[in-house]
């Protein structure tokens, strides 16, 4: 393992964390959202539109660093012993984008509890996977993408 200089950086690093910077703002609009009274009378078409939001974040994000130019990519090249971790990260995108496009299919429907946990349930996932994500990171080229801010 190396630490890449500041200027030896690719471009697919800067790219991920501005994607990682825009799904934990759009987790982050969910949870205000979840977190309402559910008596309001506009509860469930915000937790709709946050999870509309959710969904577009996180599809940017998955495109953007499974792309062939993308951060998994890199990672690859400088840390080949890693690729288990970049493989269940791919799955993780499988999982979580069928996990939400599922939801948002039902969301309409299912009681408030129910549509309140799985969402819930959803954002515990998508947390653990950007952690998973930013480790992966620093274990390939000592470089920290963050968290937000």
């Amino acid at each position: 393992m190396y630490v890449r200089c500041m200027n030896d950086i690719p471009s697919s690093f800067e790219t991920a964390k501005k994607r990682r910077l825009e799904l934990h703002d759009a987790m982050a609009g969910l949870e205000w959202a979840l977190a309402r009274a559910s008596e309001a009378t506009d509860w469930r078409v915000a937790v709709i539109e946050s999870l509309h939001n959710l969904l577009s974040a996180y599809r940017s994000h998955s495109d953007e660093v499974e792309a062939p130019n993308g951060i998994l990519n890199d990672l690859l090249v400088d840390a080949p012993r890693l690729s288990n971790y970049v493989a269940i990260l791919k799955n993780d995108h499988m999982t979580i984008m069928g996990d939400l496009e599922a939801l948002l299919s039902d969301a309409a429907e299912i009681p408030v509890s129910e549509l309140r946990e799985i969402a819930t349930s959803l954002l515990g996932d998508l947390v653990r996977h950007r952690q998973m994500g930013a480790d992966l990171v620093w274990d390939a080229v000592n470089l920290d993408i963050g968290g937000h801010g």
